[in-house]
């Protein structure tokens, strides 16, 4: 019997991709979100996450992207 599970395609670089599967391993384990298909992860640069939590996801990266945006101090005159 064949199994179907609804999910997003998510790519990006190295360093996104660890963000969200470390946001995953974070959760407990009915709660995760990424899926991983009978052959093993797909790569690098690729995950398949749980439709129900795309958004979620969305946020969590945008809330990170944030963090990490310097912005150079204005001299006060």
């Amino acid at each position: 019997m064949v199994t179907a599970t609804q999910g997003v395609l998510i790519t990006g670089d190295v360093s996104l991709i660890e963000y969200i599967r470390a946001l995953d391993e974070q959760l407990p384990p009915a709660e995760r979100f990424i899926i991983t298909p009978k052959g093993g992860p797909l790569d690098d640069t690729h995950l398949l996450v749980r439709d129900s939590k795309a958004l979620w996801v969305q946020e969590k990266v945008l809330e990170w992207q944030q963090s990490l945006r310097f912005e150079p101090k204005r001299d006060q005159q």
